[in-house]
């Protein structure tokens, strides 16, 4: 059966009027028995209206089958979920967002929860929504760290998570940010907060985090020589080049935040990625995991796309957006040569267009 016998009007030729068919036959309860055509059906629309940025009738349509048919809508809740984050975020709606991330995850399924924290967790980062993340990882804390059943570096990488919107919130929330009291007012906050679930004592760095989001750290003078490291250095030396690159990472977020004006989840996106190609780049024993090299970054992000299960095009973008910016920062720390930079930034910019035109990244 095709998708014309159960909806007459074809999206790519009157979109609106799809939209608009497809409300009446839900309302009506004019739907198909075989859940797979309605569900590749509702598919094709909503691909296209969001793609068209019709972010109200996708949030409009969607309702319409969590409310009158929660089966369908729990059969294929990973998508409907990714649609209507990306239409609620774009309608400035976030507060709207926690009742269908909730459904998520109060279904038992560790899929469902790898969907939560792969794919939708990130982009609420990037989009500031700080307290619905903090309201929706507290809330279902236990099982996301119990029955999900995930993998002890899984839980560390939610507990960051926890830690960055608890941070975040906190300090967004500062009126007056030259007030000398405020990094106090940050940090009693993030402890408040924080005690029920996370060690603070894993989190040493907190004061000059703190420190450096309010402008107030002092930046060392960086030597390339000090993040040069070889497969024969001591656990000790491998220990302090993680802390340097994760000191040097908190000042490239403050560098994006005020020489780039990216806001601060956008920016906090880009510092992770840079970071995270530093550790994979040191994974390969190189001798210094300073050298951006632009032949090297379609390679790690095909690696990086397996190791971190980001297998969509929206990850690879975060990685190949960042790259850019943190290579122009260390130029001007004299930490890679300008060469080097204008080389990623040709790259990065290939391997954006082809990304757009090619699934060849998520298929290996």
């Amino acid at each position: 059966m095709e998708t014309s016998e159960w909806l007459t009007i074809n999206p790519e030729e009157n979109l609106t009027g799809a939209l608009e068919e497809i409300q009446t036959k839900l309302k009506n309860a004019d739907i198909p028995k075989d859940s797979e055509l309605f569900f590749d059906s509702v598919a094709e629309i909503l691909d296209m209206a969001t793609s068209a940025e019709r972010h109200s009738k996708t949030v409009e349509v969607i309702d319409l089958i969590s409310q009158r048919y929660p089966d369908l809508f729990k059969e294929e809740i990973v998508y409907y979920l990714n649609w209507v984050t990306e239409s609620l975020l774009a309608l400035n709606q976030k507060e709207r967002l926690v009742p269908y991330i909730e459904a998520t995850l109060t279904v038992d399924s560790k899929y469902l929860a790898e969907e939560f924290l792969f794919k939708i967790l990130p982009r609420l980062m990037r989009a500031d929504c700080f307290g619905e993340v903090y309201q929706l990882l507290s809330c279902h804390w236990k099982f996301l760290t119990g029955e999900a059943d995930f993998l002890p570096h899984t839980i560390e990488e939610l507990q960051e998570y926890l830690y960055l919107a608890v941070l975040y919130e906190s300090y967004s929330k500062i009126s007056d940010r030259e007030d000398e009291s405020k990094a106090q007012e940050i940090e009693a906050r993030v402890r408040q907060q924080l005690a029920s679930f996370v060690d603070l004592a894993e989190y040493p760095f907190l004061k000059d985090q703190i420190r450096i989001l309010l402008g107030r750290g002092d930046e060392p003078e960086w030597k390339a020589e000090n993040f040069c490291v070889s497969s024969r250095s001591t656990k000790e030396e491998k220990i302090a080049f993680g802390k340097k690159a994760r000191l040097l990472g908190y000042f490239f977020l403050l560098w994006l935040r005020k020489s780039e004006g990216i806001p601060l989840g956008l920016a906090d996106a880009y510092r992770r990625a840079a970071l995270r190609y530093l550790f994979h780049q040191s994974s390969k024993k190189r001798s210094s995991y300073l050298s951006i090299r632009s032949d090297k970054i379609e390679e790690s992000l095909v690696t990086l796309t397996r190791e971190l299960f980001t297998q969509n095009w929206e990850m690879l973008d975060v990685y190949l957006a960042a790259l850019p910016f943190f290579s122009s920062f260390l130029v001007e720390r004299n930490l890679v040569e300008k060469g080097e930079a204008e080389a990623v930034q040709k790259e990065t910019q290939r391997l954006r267009q082809e990304i757009k035109s090619s699934s060849r990244f998520v298929d290996k």
